[in-house]
């Protein structure tokens, strides 16, 4: 029933309906048994149950916010699923530097600089920047570096920022990473 309401909420996010978009999504969430714990990946597949899909899915919510324009409640979100994270983690052994650490984290950047709290966003950005370096994913990296260049730009650093988006182009073009939004 889970999966039914994320794949509500994907698709009309998707066709630019949020309202809806939300609420699949906050439905989607509800059906969780958080405390469930299982290792986050079977046969290298991930595993949207339990804590590890309650936090992915409110990661994904917090962003859903954030296209919004609702920066305070995509904040919320972005928090909540960041200190379970770390919980979810810490239970089930995983080291801290881990892909819904990179993803939740990134979500939660991009409100406190869309909010203009840019001391928060840079905090939030370090620790996005740890689970890049943990693991190989140059969507999710070419995607940070986007945020970083935006945030450069905010604090009226271009050159970074345009160092940053030259990597960014890097990556696309040798990895043939797709232009999607939400990624």
């Amino acid at each position: 029933i889970s999966g039914c309401y994320w794949v509500l909420g994907g698709f009309y996010r998707i066709i630019g309906l949020f309202e809806p978009a939300i609420y699949n999504m906050k439905k989607s969430i509800s059906y969780f048994d958080t405390a469930y714990i299982l290792p986050s990946r079977y046969f290298d597949l991930p595993l949207n149950v339990g804590k590890s899909g309650w936090v992915n899915n409110t990661g994904v919510l917090c962003d859903y916010y954030n296209q919004t324009g609702d920066y305070a409640r995509a904040s919320e979100y972005g928090w909540q699923a960041l200190a379970q994270t770390y919980r979810y983690n810490q239970m089930a052994g995983i080291s801290k530097a881990e892909y819904r650490m990179l993803f939740t984290a990134r979500h939660l950047a991009m409100a406190k600089i869309l909010s203009n709290q840019l001391d928060s966003a840079e905090y939030y950005l370090n620790i996005a920047e740890q689970g890049v370096t943990h693991r190989p994913n140059y969507r999710g990296q070419a995607f940070l570096l986007q945020i970083r260049a935006l945030y450069n730009i905010k604090i009226q650093r271009y050159n970074q920022a345009d160092s940053l988006l030259q990597q960014c182009w890097q990556l696309v073009d040798q990895y043939k990473i797709s232009v999607s939004p939400g990624e």
